[in-house]
């Protein structure tokens, strides 16, 4: 990102952010979208051929929940406009994801947890866009484990040693942060995108970051209402 889009983004008046959700086909990225956006047809869903962008009113303090919204929070100048960018995964469409990349903020990549057959797939393309494009080097990095809800998915350790989470940390100098969630049970993502936009304010506005060179791992309630712990590997 150049120096003057740092210090246009500085001066508090825009606010808005440029968020890519990208992952292989059928990971449940556009679902997951459409709930951010509390769309009432979010499970009718068809593969995205191409792009769609959406714009969605954000406030840091509650995420998307339109009962919840914090007036202190928005007096303090902590609401944003999130540009999403929903971008079809089907391997036709992969090497025009580049087309996109231009002064991105954050990149969510989105997991398909219970595919193991292509979790190396999904490592090597995760791994071919964020260690070699330049444009992608600064933007925060979320990764959701999605479709927790199906039986036989992955846990979060295991999609994280196969996508090799903690080495790519350390190659990015940056904060990955990795979280289980269920598009279709409607937990997780909203969590995960608070960080993500908690992780851009601080880069962007505040000049500082989460430390570097370190995954997070985040998981959320299971079946049982087990919640697992929060771990932060160097």
């Amino acid at each position: 990102m150049g120096l003057l889009t740092i210090i246009r983004k500085s001066n508090h008046k825009e606010r808005q952010l440029r968020i890519l959700f990208l992952g292989l086909d059928n990971s449940g990225k556009s679902t997951i979208v459409k709930r951010l956006l509390n769309a009432p047809d979010w499970q009718e869903q068809s593969p995205t051929l191409g792009f769609e962008i959406h714009s969605l009113p954000f406030d840091l303090a509650h995420g998307n929940d339109e009962t919840a919204k914090s007036q202190q929070a928005v007096r303090r100048g902590r609401q944003f406009t999130l540009n999403l960018w929903d971008i079809g995964g089907q391997r036709t469409l992969r090497p025009y994801w580049r087309n996109y990349f231009e002064r991105t903020d954050g990149l969510v990549w989105v997991v398909d947890s219970h595919d193991a057959a292509r979790l190396a797939e999904c490592r090597e393309e995760l791994w071919s866009l964020v260690v070699a494009e330049e444009r992608l080097a600064s933007a925060s990095l979320l990764v959701l484990a999605n479709k927790q809800d199906v039986p036989g998915a992955k846990g979060l350790e295991e999609v994280r040693r196969t996508l090799r989470l903690d080495e790519l940390a350390k190659q990015r100098g940056a904060t990955v942060k990795v979280m289980a969630c269920s598009a279709v049970r409607g937990d997780g993502y909203n969590e995960g995108m608070k960080w993500l936009v908690g992780d851009c304010e601080r880069r962007l506005y505040w000049g500082s970051s989460t430390m570097q060179g370190t995954v997070a791992v985040k998981a959320v309630n299971d079946e049982a209402g087990n919640t697992a712990p929060t771990i932060a590997a160097a």
